[in-house]
């Protein structure tokens, strides 16, 4: 229960003003001396009042901080959601489509590596490439679903022996298009 603890503060603060109090007696002596104990359990008790308002407020204010930040998969994936255009939202509504109940994928995607891909965009995709040098990934947005699609898009021809793989600053290079019209089972 996060509060703020300030009759911890005040009490600390009436001990000590009582215990600096003490010291106004001078007389008589025998009554200076039973005073000291006093003094000494004003002081102590004032000290342990201070130092509880310490801890529970530096207590309070990690955890106010850190509540904050405990981060799982759901806030993460809210965030980045948080921050997708309207285009991003409705490409990642298509790409996370399940498909029909009979367990086919939606219509104009192509399945690769569990991801939906529209048709549209890998026909682009492989509009743009420079002869057999597919676009490189990092051309795409860290983050992007573009980036994703690419990324899935070119593993998948590797993994299908159509294209080779990406090196240094080479980019994914297809074997032959119609192996890749065959791997995604275009032909």
């Amino acid at each position: 229960m996060l509060y703020f603890h300030r009759p911890r503060l005040i009490t600390a603060v009436i001990y000590a003003l009582l215990g600096i109090a003490t010291f106004a007696v001078e007389s008589p002596a025998w009554l200076v001396t039973m005073l000291w104990p006093i003094r000494a359990a004003l002081f102590g008790a004032g000290f342990l009042a201070l130092v509880e308002w310490i801890k529970e407020s530096l207590l309070e204010s990690f955890e106010r901080v850190f509540h904050t930040r405990v981060e799982t998969k759901a806030s993460h994936l809210a965030e980045q959601l948080r921050y997708m255009t309207t285009e991003q939202l409705e490409l990642l509504r298509a790409t996370l489509t399940i498909g029909e109940p009979t367990g086919e994928p939606p219509k104009g995607t192509t399945v690769v590596d569990g991801i939906s891909i529209p048709d549209e965009w890998i026909e682009k995709h492989f509009k743009e490439a420079k002869g057999t040098d597919l676009q490189p990934i990092r051309k795409y947005a860290e983050g992007s679903i573009d980036r994703m699609y690419a990324s899935a898009l070119h593993s998948f021809l590797v993994k299908k022996g159509a294209a080779m793989p990406a090196a240094g600053n080479r980019p994914t290079k297809v074997k032959s298009w119609p192996e890749v019209s065959k791997a995604l089972g275009w032909s």
